[in-house]
């Protein structure tokens, strides 16, 4: 059993962002990962950032979100300044913390509900140095909420952006800059990237 797991049952997802990542859109990225019974959120002291801690019904989502959350961080640019587990009883008491401000209230921020976009790229139609040039691209996309790439099908890589129209532009600028793109990327639902994110989640334990 991993860590992840043994610590889910009992823990919630806290999420540290920047503005440009209002707490809706976190309840929207989060939502991804499975059913929120509750997101509560609030600004901090020392600078603009939140601060989110995201219960869900299920322990796999716990998990689930937090790996993703984390990958994505690392990511240039990336809203998500820090991912970190927190104690179920330590929600509660959060308020309290000297590096809260104060709660987050809707109205701080104007509402979002964008459908989410997803792609996928099949990297076996692809020759050595486009699938190489692909995936640099992709590692350097800072628009994505989150990508992987897994061994099905020889290798696809999936990406995940906060709308459908941002999923479509990048897959016309990719389409672009790589013709051969044109015939092995493509929109994909979000049933299919979860499916295969939870997959790929459990061949990298």
């Amino acid at each position: 059993m991993s860590l992840g797991s043994a610590l889910a049952p009992t823990h919630n997802v806290l999420v540290c962002h920047s503005p440009e990542l209002p707490p809706q859109q976190v309840r929207c990225v989060a939502e991804c990962y499975g059913v929120v019974l509750d997101i509560s959120s609030y600004h901090l002291v020392d600078n603009t950032d939140l601060v989110s801690i995201v219960q869900y019904r299920d322990p796999e989502s716990v998990v689930l979100c937090y790996e993703s959350l984390k990958a994505h961080m690392s990511q240039k640019g990336s809203p998500v300044k820090k991912v970190a587990w927190v104690h179920a009883k330590t929600t509660s008491e959060i308020l309290h913390k000297s590096y809260i401000r104060c709660p987050y209230k809707e109205e701080d921020t104007a509402p979002t509900n964008h459908a989410h976009g997803f792609l996928v790229a099949y990297l076996g139609e692809l020759e050595d140095t486009v699938r190489s040039q692909f995936l640099c691209s992709v590692k350097a996309d800072t628009n994505a909420v989150d990508f992987f790439v897994d061994t099905e099908y020889k290798g696809r890589c999936f990406l995940h952006y906060p709308t459908v129209e941002a999923a479509e532009e990048t897959r016309r600028g990719f389409s672009m800059c790589h013709p051969s793109l044109r015939r092995a990327i493509h929109h994909c639902d979000e049933a299919d990237y979860f499916n295969a994110r939870k997959k790929q989640l459990q061949v990298d334990r």
